[in-house]
């Protein structure tokens, strides 16, 4: 997975060693980088806020958007693949669908761990972390209901933590961020490798 940091110059700089690269002046951008550019300018100005916000208020804004994510389904799915320029095409649309489902289940998931956060101070996990053979720490996260287990049955998942990085460290930094509510707070787009992958796949038919 690939992080790059967004800056509020209009600068995009990939995390590790990338050399930093300017954007074109919005004057010669496309109208829709241009609206995207501004909802990056948005997020820049509020993303103090939004670490300020406290989990109740996060869960309230959540179920809100969960409310109108399921109304907008089709507009969701028929903007992404005018802007794809696949519209039409029935593997595109298809995969469109199942990515707008994905993202429900997301949302879904992502309430439930913050109404965790609400009642324990922190998402529960599948299991209690491990401590793996060559010392590291590690936790399965994945499969975490019958569901998963059903639709991907024999698929696990897990995360290793980095050296030094005890069972306990997890637990304990566990949603550290809604407990302490100091961070700066930064605005970063994940481009995840299985994306590229599909639009890759898709591409090459």
């Amino acid at each position: 997975m690939t992080v790059i940091a967004i800056k509020p110059a209009g600068i995009v700089t990939p995390s590790g060693n990338g050399a930093t690269a300017p954007q074109p002046a919005s004057a010669a951008l496309p109208p829709g980088l241009i609206q995207l550019d501004e909802a990056l300018a948005a997020l820049h100005a509020h993303k103090g806020a939004w670490v300020a916000t406290g989990v109740d208020e996060r869960i309230a804004l959540l179920a809100e958007i969960r409310q109108r994510m399921a109304a907008i389904g089709q507009r969701w799915v028929g903007s992404i693949l005018e802007a794809k320029g696949t519209a039409g095409d029935a593997f595109g649309t298809g995969e469109e669908w199942a990515n707008y489902a994905l993202v429900l289940r997301w949302m879904r998931l992502l309430h439930r761990s913050l109404l965790d956060i609400q009642r324990y101070g922190r998402p529960r996990l599948p299991e209690s972390p491990k401590t793996r053979p060559d010392g590291r720490a590690s936790v399965r996260v994945y499969p975490q209901t019958h569901f998963d287990r059903m639709l991907f049955m024999g698929v696990t998942g897990e995360v290793w933590m980095q050296p030094g990085v005890t069972p306990a460290d997890v637990t304990a930094r566990q949603a550290a961020i809604c407990q302490e509510q100091s961070h700066p707070g930064q605005v970063l787009l994940l481009l995840g490798a299985a994306t590229r992958l599909s639009s890759s796949l898709h591409a090459g038919r």
